[in-house]
């Protein structure tokens, strides 16, 4: 069987190991995505843009909880000095940046756009050649205000040029909203990446980069009270959960591309696939296991 152009092999001798906390939170996440594609007699529907919103909303959203119910002030946020010599530049306005006076007026009410419309907002380490970088890790802060608070400890750290895990840090994002509207909306779903690190991994065996930033992540919300949600809300799916609301992904490169596409547009583009090419699905159980081990292990 071929997928996408790639050989796919019978997968359904394999059974998924379900004492694993983090294959079981995407197995769940996966059932509820067979019943928005799938009718009651297993046949699958049109995979249109809906559907593929469907899918992504899936895997990587959940109730808003408390994260904007108190939003960040405004204009401490962009004009704090440490966030702004990394950049802060709001995901949705990048393109309406002019990167050669980052300091005009325009620029500024650019980036409070981006607060009042709900955002990531970019930061950039200016110590590193941004190069090739695959990895990432992603936290489920619990607050923006704590989400602030570690971006600035991040960032800071750039300015002295210190080695240690704030060092290895090339780029990160982190979920800002300021939207009145958002916050009296009760139905609200956000991203459960809030904030997402990425970083050059150079030791493939060892990890030693992943595990320091972890690690320092871990120390620096252990003394901010509350500063994680619960342990049983949900991490994107197909993330490795490594702590406390922590998870690591790594990007799907193919050989055609010349980028990678994001972590999660990339699965949700491998789950059409394979849909495309099971129409039909009677045993929800087994489209769940065989769409699983098709995305995390047989894309090449």
């Amino acid at each position: 069987m071929r997928v996408n152009g790639k050989k796919f092999r019978d997968l359904s001798s394999q059974t998924a190991p379900h004492n694993d906390a983090n294959i079981i939170e995407t197995l769940l996440m996966l059932g509820e995505v067979y019943d928005i594609v799938y009718d009651h007699h297993g046949r699958a529907g049109k995979l249109n843009e809906y559907i593929t919103n469907a899918i992504y909303h899936v895997l990587s959203t959940s109730p808003k909880k408390d994260y904007i119910n108190e939003p960040v002030n405004p204009k401490e946020f962009v004009l704090s000095p440490e966030l702004l010599y990394a950049g802060l530049i709001p995901q949705k306005k990048i393109n309406s940046f002019d990167f050669s006076d980052y300091w005009t007026l325009a620029n500024y009410f650019r980036r409070l756009d981006g607060l009042d419309e709900g955002d990531y907002f970019h930061l950039i380490n200016p110590n590193i050649d941004l190069g090739n970088e695959t990895d990432r890790i992603i936290v489920n802060i619990k607050t923006q205000q704590q989400a602030v608070e570690i971006a600035k400890h991040i960032t800071w750290s750039w300015t002295e040029k210190r080695v240690d895990w704030k060092s290895y840090v090339s780029t990160f994002k982190i979920l800002v909203n300021n939207n009145v509207e958002d916050r009296s909306n009760p139905n609200l779903y956000l991203k459960n990446d809030k904030m997402v690190i990425y970083f050059a991994e150079t030791d493939q065996d060892n990890k030693t980069i992943m595990n320091s930033i972890k690690c320092g992540v871990e120390v620096f919300l252990a003394n901010i009270p509350d500063a994680v949600p619960d342990n049983n809300l949900p991490l994107n799916g197909f993330y490795k959960r490594v702590g406390r609301q922590i998870g690591t992904g790594r990007e799907i490169r193919q050989k055609e591309q010349k980028e990678a596409k994001r972590f999660t547009d990339q699965r949700v583009e491998e789950i059409k696939a394979y849909v495309l090419n099971n129409q039909i699905a009677r045993d929800r159980s087994e489209w769940i296991e065989g769409v699983y081990f098709y995305v995390t292990n047989f894309i090449s």
